[in-house]
């Protein structure tokens, strides 16, 4: 008996046995790369290498060429088709077609028309399956896609509204800062615009005056300040409010001069100039009222007044 023949019937795996120990699937691989793809499993338990050819008719024709005289480093190898192949292709053939051929043998047992359409139905059931299957598929790829998509979006709007309260901090802070900038002015401008009282002869400077006028002594940093009255002498016309009031008594208080002033209009705020280190009055007052008229009504009687006995200047 040759040697092909006691191979038995061809299959698609063959069994490569007695290679070296340092043989491995690439190894064998690159020996057999002129016959087509082909995977290789080493079965380390056996010892042997399981090639899977394309077909049977690759298979066959490396063994035919190689069943005598296959060597790696001078070692001869066996060649054998695998028989749990040849096995698994015969009990599938078996299954597919038997009743086919027994069908065909004869045609006249049972209802032939009946199994034929029997498993057409089958193949069509197998077909519409498929597409059921492949239908479910895409539609889950859809669904995810939509979900992904969706939590991007939710995302990219979370992103856009935390970029949108960070411009809104920034300007609400740009906007206090602007604010802080713009009352520290007018609150510089309105110590700018107020007259200040010289410390060594009490006499009321301009705002605009950098040394007394009277003494020429120089303006000290924290000068005391009274609202500039705007007038130009004794009954002239006022432009704010306030009145000064000269030659007061030490021992007049704000209550002798809201007792003075009451009758003529409501008083809004006396303030009695004081030496900062005694407290002792200075002599002069100044009286603010709520309209320019009840500050004209004062001027309109030539500024007369008598507050302790004494008659004052205004």
């Amino acid at each position: 008996m040759s040697t092909l023949a006691r191979l038995g019937p061809p299959s698609a795996t063959v069994v490569l046995g007695g290679l070296p120990a340092h043989a491995n699937e690439t190894t064998v691989t690159t020996l057999l790369q002129d016959y087509g793809e082909l995977q290789v499993r080493m079965m380390r338990r056996e010892g042997v290498f399981l090639v899977e050819f394309e077909s049977v008719e690759f298979a066959q024709a490396f063994v035919e060429c190689s069943i005598d005289d296959l060597t790696v480093d001078g070692v001869p190898v066996s060649i054998e088709y695998s028989r749990r192949d040849r096995d698994r292709h015969r009990d599938r053939d078996r299954e597919r077609y038997g009743d086919r051929e027994r069908d065909d043998k004869d045609p006249d047992r049972g209802d032939f028309r009946a199994r034929v359409r029997e498993r057409e139905r089958d193949r069509d059931r197998d077909r519409d399956r498929d597409r059921d299957r492949d239908r479910d598929r895409d539609d889950d790829r859809r669904r995810d896609r939509y979900e992904y998509d969706r939590r991007e979006r939710d995302r990219e709007r979370e992103r856009d509204m935390d970029r949108e309260w960070d411009r809104d901090k920034i300007d609400d802070r740009r906007r206090s800062r602007d604010d802080d900038r713009f009352r520290d002015r007018e609150e510089r401008e309105e110590r700018e615009r107020k007259d200040w009282i010289c410390n060594s002869c009490n006499a009321i400077n301009f705002a605009r005056r950098s040394s007394c006028y009277q003494c020429m002594r120089a303006k000290p940093e924290w000068a005391e300040t009274v609202p500039a009255l705007g007038l130009s002498g004794s009954g002239a016309q006022p432009e704010v409010p306030v009145l000064m009031v000269k030659g007061l008594k030490d021992s007049t208080a704000e209550g002798e001069l809201l007792d003075a002033f009451s009758p003529f209009a409501e008083v809004r705020e006396i303030r009695l100039v004081r030496d900062r280190g005694t407290k002792a009055s200075r002599g002069f007052a100044f009286v603010e009222f709520h309209t320019l008229e009840g500050a004209q009504n004062v001027i309109d009687r030539g500024g007369s007044i008598t507050i302790d006995g004494i008659g004052v200047r205004v």
